[in-house]
């Protein structure tokens, strides 16, 4: 089709070079483009995957809500019901869950006595460079005194601050 009104341009490109400029010449047009995109094979599958994600972000949002709930009353008093009721829901979640789950428990009680607990928690669910963009987002703006703090909290949380973590943190002091 490109290739017909195009010949004169085309005349010396071996076969491979013709078909590269033809697929350039189609990717630029733009009601080519639409049409290629209305084609894609994946746009069929588009919805039902991101409906598929959010359902599962949903899902796992809710374990995390009524497992911190779970978790603070336990560290508040320790009283072993506490602890029987918070057990017996992570058992009664899926199998692929409760590891996470335990580590997320875990993770309370070593923030439950810092005064930033709820803003410590709610990052933990996020990846290690998320995590690190958050922390140096709050951190960055802080005066001395609020830095000092969040940096000594840190310290003592190693599931924060992973390889990953440090990684993309060093990155961001470094502008890189």
């Amino acid at each position: 089709m490109v290739d017909a009104g195009a010949s004169p341009f085309f005349r010396d490109l071996s076969v491979k070079d013709k078909s590269r400029a033809t697929l350039d010449i189609m990717r630029d047009a733009p009601g080519l483009r639409r049409l290629m995109k209305a084609t894609d094979p994946y746009s069929q599958f588009e919805r039902d995957v991101e409906k598929k994600k959010t359902q599962e972000n949903d899902r796992t949002y809710s374990q995390r809500l009524k497992l911190d709930k779970m978790a603070e009353k336990y560290y508040d008093d320790k009283s072993p019901a506490n602890k029987q009721d918070m057990m017996a829901f992570i058992k009664s979640q899926p199998a692929i869950d409760r590891k996470r789950l335990m580590e997320r428990v875990q993770f309370a009680g070593q923030v439950h006595n810092l005064r930033d607990r709820k803003w410590w928690m709610s990052i933990m669910s996020a990846g290690p460079e998320v995590r690190a963009r958050i922390y140096w987002s709050r951190y960055s703006t802080a005066n001395d005194t609020e830095k000092k703090r969040l940096n000594a909290q840190m310290k003592k949380l190693p599931k924060i601050r992973s390889a990953r973590f440090q990684r993309e943190l060093r990155k961001l002091k470094t502008g890189g």
